[in-house]
């Protein structure tokens, strides 16, 4: 809802005489929200609105097993308390483990999605940071593995990590990593930093 504010710093009915003019008139806006629920084990981030549709990552931790889950979910706008889950499936390297980064579109509706590759952790040996990799994965609008580029080569230890990225209008994947941005083509493939 939009409101006037008075001099006096205290909301104002529109039109209510004196409250929205002179120096000190302002407008305060409250926007609706939805509350989306989830357990305490479940966590959410990464949103991302395409078309009619939130988009969201959500990672969950199950105490009793040990297990964590990651995948996407969405909700349609006209609809917010129907969730569906986002049958999206990376195979990554044998043996590691495999998060999710970031997430976007692009205009025909296809998913891009950096996924994280790491050798498991095994207690008591030690840890190679240097086998972890990058992959910049693209998927159909059903969902299906278009392909998937190994990128960590060109990402550096100072900038390992893509914390944002996007396709321009001239098809080509912007993504920042630090003070970094790198630039591929629209399959993927590096082209500058």
């Amino acid at each position: 809802a939009c409101g006037n504010q008075s001099s006096d710093g205290k909301n104002a009915t529109a039109g209510e005489s004196g409250s929205s003019t002179g120096e000190n008139a302002g407008y305060v806006y409250v926007p609706e929200y939805f509350q989306m629920e989830t357990d305490e084990n479940t966590h959410m981030s990464s949103t991302v609105l395409q078309k009619e549709k939130l988009y969201y990552s959500v990672y969950s931790y199950n105490e009793e097993t040990g297990e964590s889950t990651r995948g996407f979910k969405s909700r349609a706008y006209d609809s917010m308390d129907t969730e569906e889950s986002l049958n999206i499936a990376f195979e990554g390297r044998e043996g590691y483990d495999n998060s999710m980064g970031d997430f976007f579109f692009d205009s025909e509706g296809n998913m891009y999605v950096t996924w994280y590759s790491y050798p498991v952790y095994v207690e008591g040996e030690d840890y190679n940071y240097d086998d972890n990799t990058t992959y910049l994965t693209k998927y159909d609008s059903a969902m299906n593995q278009i392909w998937a580029q190994d990128i960590g080569e060109v990402l550096t230890d100072e900038n390992s990590y893509i914390q944002k990225a996007v396709i321009g209008k001239d098809g080509k994947i912007y993504a920042s990593s630090g003070s970094v941005i790198f630039v591929f083509n629209g399959e993927g493939i590096y082209e500058k930093t």
